[in-house]
């Protein structure tokens, strides 16, 4: 993880509070993964760790594998946090306005 800091900062906002804009889920391959995300927008952006954020996403994948012959029944979930200088309003985010963060819980 090479921002920790903003990680920590990342992980401290109310995602509790914000809703599921879009939730899906597949299964193939003899598992069943469960895709979410949700959005805040910063009104303090020192609470992130970036001066300019206006906006934080928060996409969630949780895997779950069926137990097979060669390994046991196995759940993971990734969770990435997407910080923008763009506010809500603005339909499409190119590349360069993004950074990433990303922590794995297994």
């Amino acid at each position: 993880m090479s921002q920790p800091t903003v990680h920590a900062n990342l992980t401290r906002l109310p995602w509790e509070q914000a809703p599921d804009l879009v939730t899906t889920a597949e299964k193939a391959h003899g598992r069943v993964e469960v895709r979410s995300s949700k959005a805040l927008t910063v009104t303090t952006p020192r609470l992130v760790g970036f001066w300019g954020t206006k906006q934080v996403v928060e996409p969630r994948r949780r895997t779950r594998r069926k137990k097979t012959v060669t390994s046991k029944p196995a759940l993971s979930e990734e969770v990435f946090y997407l910080v923008t200088g763009f506010g809500a309003s603005r339909p499409k985010v190119s590349g360069g306005g993004i950074t990433i963060c990303r922590s794995i819980l297994v």
